[in-house]
């Protein structure tokens, strides 16, 4: 329960008044672990030295290939150094078994059904409560069997994530009709002209996949950019703005590369910084008002219904009623909520709010807000703590 001291106050029932409050991280790497569906999962946070927490900046998520793992990723993408150029967060997850469940691909992870979607989802949850992410700008990339990770959450994550990188790999879904995403999502392919371990031959077909999803204009690509013997071919007219492309990149031929590690080129294209730029260019759409909505349930912990109240130190963003509190039990859950067709901001996870006790507030401390919804503004007086409420991975029981 001690993670508590770095996760989200609410006072009163102000879930959506009052902000997160984050444990800022200095720039520097961070190994991290996390409980999942049964296992102990864990990544990697690459903080740019330019980060200062003071304002919101973009995550990317950087997949490694079957077989490889997050610290060889980080040392062959190149996503290390756009960080640092570029001012994002960066994250390696490791896959279970050195692979990832990308649907029809790969390895142990696709064979026993892990649901890495679903990991992926409380990772960058629990990313956000370390650093300041703007949610609006989330990204996805990866390399081969991450290539495949990075195509399945642009299917089934286009909620959380604004645009997609996939290298290659092409679409893992056949039929295609297993992937419909939630909204149009802008994705630029790159697949290897040489690749001797994924055939070049679903390359096109992948385009088309993405154009005829995404509802982009005419049949031939508007834009067709040389670089050497490699070539990127880009839709522009797609609906929501958004836009397709495919980079065909002319990749070495001898071991270990084999045409498929395009990171490594025969043009001496640095695809990090491609996609980065593409990327970089698209974001969610925000909500109404910049803030979420949560629609609230009273909640019973099943587990151990006797909870056994623990002693936690909280903190808040007024710097008053800071101190220690008696955590009670599981009162209630937060889930966001589309409003009036605004979209949800954050959908990663639910908020799981508890009973707490601790020191009151004195008149001249309670704190003044203004609080700021789809109803109009309100000034407000905090009068108690009484309820702390922490982020959660969104999972619902059968």
């Amino acid at each position: 329960m001690t993670v508590l001291r770095v996760l989200w106050l609410a006072l009163g029932l102000l879930v959506v008044g009052v902000g997160p409050v984050w444990a800022d991280l200095l720039p520097g790497d961070y190994s991290r672990t996390l409980s999942f569906d049964g296992f102990t999962r864990d990544y990697d946070i690459h903080v740019p030295p330019t980060y200062t927490g003071g304002s919101a900046v973009p995550l990317v998520i950087d997949f490694h290939g079957l077989g490889s793992n997050k610290v060889q990723q980080g040392q062959i993408s190149g996503f290390r150094a756009r960080s640092d150029a570029e001012g994002f967060i960066l994250v390696h997850p490791q896959g279970l078994f050195n692979s990832w469940n990308g649907g029809t691909c790969c390895g142990t992870a696709q064979s026993m059904g892990i649901d890495d979607v679903g990991f992926v989802r409380a990772m960058v949850a629990s990313v956000q409560g370390e650093v300041n992410i703007d949610p609006v700008r989330i990204y996805a990339t990866g390399l081969s069997n991450g290539g495949a990770m990075t195509h399945r959450l642009a299917c089934e994550a286009a909620d959380l994530f604004a645009a997609a990188a996939p290298l290659a790999f092409p679409v893992p879904f056949f039929p295609s009709s297993q992937c419909r995403p939630s909204r149009d999502i802008a994705v630029l392919t790159f697949m290897g002209l040489t690749d001797q371990t994924v055939s070049y031959v679903f390359a096109q077909p992948t385009l088309t996949f993405w154009r005829d999803t995404n509802s982009c204009a005419g049949s031939v690509p508007d834009v067709t950019t040389s670089l050497g013997n490699s070539f990127c071919e880009s839709y522009l007219n797609c609906s929501s703005g958004v836009e397709v492309g495919l980079c065909s990149i002319d990749g070495i031929l001898p071991p270990p590369f084999d045409g498929h590690v395009i990171y490594f080129n025969n043009d001496g294209l640095v695809l990090s910084q491609i996609a980065w730029d593409f990327l970089s260019r698209f974001q969610l759409p925000r909500a109404s008002g910049g803030l979420d909505s949560f629609k609230c349930y009273l909640a019973k912990d099943l587990e151990n219904p006797t909870f056994v109240a623990t002693s936690v130190s909280l903190s808040d963003q007024f710097g008053v009623n800071d101190g220690d509190f008696e955590v009670k039990k599981p009162q209630m859950v937060c889930n966001p909520v589309d409003v009036d067709g605004a979209g949800i901001q954050n959908a990663a996870g639910h908020l799981t709010c508890y009973k707490v006790r601790g020191p009151k507030l004195l008149t001249a401390d309670r704190p003044k807000l203004r609080v700021v919804n789809q109803f109009g503004t309100l000034d407000l007086a905090a009068k108690k703590a009484f309820l702390v409420c922490v982020p959660s991975s969104k999972t619902v029981l059968p």
